[in-house]
């Protein structure tokens, strides 16, 4: 079943790309999480919060797909 919402997507960038490191509908645990993984060491340039129209696989491959096309 699709929701109709947003759909918040923590990505974390690898080998010149960026690749899901979490997803959630609230952007609140997305942010938490984002916290959580500069608290471990990761550096907040290396992390990005984006949103897909809602959370159907197809629609987050097709945010991350655009994230990625920006890094070009």
């Amino acid at each position: 079943m699709s929701r109709s919402t947003k759909y918040f997507i923590l990505l974390e960038r690898h080998n010149h790309q960026w690749v899901i490191a979490f997803g959630d509908y609230d952007k609140d645990v997305v942010t938490d999480e984002k916290a959580d993984l500069i608290d471990s060491g990761a550096k907040a340039k290396e992390l990005k919060i984006i949103a897909s129209h809602n959370g159907s696989q197809g629609a987050v491959n097709a945010a991350v797909t655009a994230a990625n096309a920006s890094l070009n």
